[in-house]
């Protein structure tokens, strides 16, 4: 049963037969379910910028196949293949309390999925008051990883500080839309989009001109029309 079996835990399969003429024989095979990529890290930097600005970029390393990591069992090969180091990145982002790092946020919001890509840059927004509240916040990324055979972690980076601006910096914003723009991440391109048509920091001129730079990339991205975003 899907999604039944649990990480770690080791289970016994046995088939057991009788004949017809009542002669009965038994097979079984044994296996320990993978945990899933260990002992990754992720770093966001810089630790504090302006929302919508600055160019966030996160880094990831340090992944190893469960089998070669200290906490997969002894009795486990821990030799592997060439597509046993081969992972694939999912990335969302969190609000958290800049205090506690307690989530603000229950639901993650989804930038890029399964990229082989182990650096990724894009701009973050401060976090909506009807969200966060009083509450003092900052951004917090989320890195599912997954291997060749579907196995997957999770792991949680370091916490910025994105604080709001009241001038967004129109060419940085599309500097960033064209450097985001590639095939594998065409979910930050929207999640920029989504993020300035929200705010109440950005003229309806500056909005309908990034939209058209969006617009002429390609196909990378089914962008909205205007009609479908709105600015304030």
């Amino acid at each position: 049963k899907q999604n039944h079996l649990i990480p770690g835990r080791s289970y016994t399969i046995i088939l057991s037969s009788t004949s017809s003429s009542g002669a009965t024989g038994s097979s079984s095979i044994s296996f320990t379910v993978s945990l899933g990529p260990q002992e990754g890290l992720a770093w966001l930097a810089p630790q504090q910028g302006e929302a919508m600005t600055t160019p966030f970029t996160l880094s990831i390393s340090g992944f190893i196949p469960w089998t070669q990591s200290s906490t997969s069992p002894s009795s486990l090969s821990k030799r592997s293949s060439f597509f046993d180091n081969v992972f694939f990145y999912t990335i969302s982002y969190i609000y958290v309390d800049q205090h506690n790092d307690a989530w603000i946020s229950t639901s993650p919001i989804l930038l890029v999925i399964n990229s082989t890509n182990t650096e990724f840059t894009t701009l973050l927004p401060s976090c909506p008051s009807s969200v966060c509240g009083n509450v003092p916040s900052a951004v917090s990324m989320l890195i599912t990883t997954t291997d060749v055979y579907g196995a997957q972690s999770t792991i949680q980076s370091n916490k910025v500080i994105v604080t709001a601006t009241s001038t967004p910096n129109i060419t940085r914003i599309i500097n960033s839309l064209n450097r985001t723009a590639t095939a594998e991440n065409p979910l930050a391109v929207l999640h920029i989009l989504l993020g300035l048509s929200f705010s109440d920091q950005i003229s309806s001129d500056d909005f309908n001109n990034i939209l058209n730079v969006a617009s002429s990339l390609n196909g990378m991205i089914m962008i909205p029309s205007q009609s479908e975003l709105s600015v304030q």
